[in-house]
């Protein structure tokens, strides 16, 4: 989480699940090590300040990128989603064409993402009725 504040790659950011299968899966790795022990009272303090990171770091981060931004004038981006035809609105039209068909999933096909590329989509085997 704490790299996803400072870089600001939200899609880094993983959930409470995926931190606890990671942590599981450490540990399992750590005790093939020789890990000196410590105390508990410095791995509390070591916790806290992980916590203060994350907490106060990303937020420092993001005063600081938004005020180097203001210093150069960048305008703010603004993103409208799309927004959503009302139902019938082709037929309202007057132009009498059929709404359109999602893809057929057994054929292959490629869709152009934002920031990724082309993307390949493999066609869906198996049995479909």
């Amino acid at each position: 989480m704490l790299l996803a504040g400072i870089f600001e790659f939200p899609r880094i950011k993983i959930d409470e699940d995926e931190a606890t299968r990671l942590a599981e899966t450490f540990a399992r790795v750590a005790r093939w090590y020789d890990i000196p022990e410590i105390s508990e009272k410095a791995a509390d303090h070591y916790a806290f300040f992980l916590a203060a990171i994350m907490v106060w770091g990303t937020r420092a981060m993001a005063e600081y990128r938004e005020r180097q931004s203001r210093a150069r004038g960048d305008a703010a981006r603004v993103v409208n989603p799309p927004q959503p035809a009302p139902p019938g609105a082709s037929q309202a039209a007057g132009n009498g064409a059929a709404p359109r068909e999602p893809p057929d999933p057994r054929n292959p096909r490629t869709v152009e993402v934002d920031g990724m590329g082309t993307i390949e989509i493999p066609p869906v085997v198996g049995n479909m009725q």
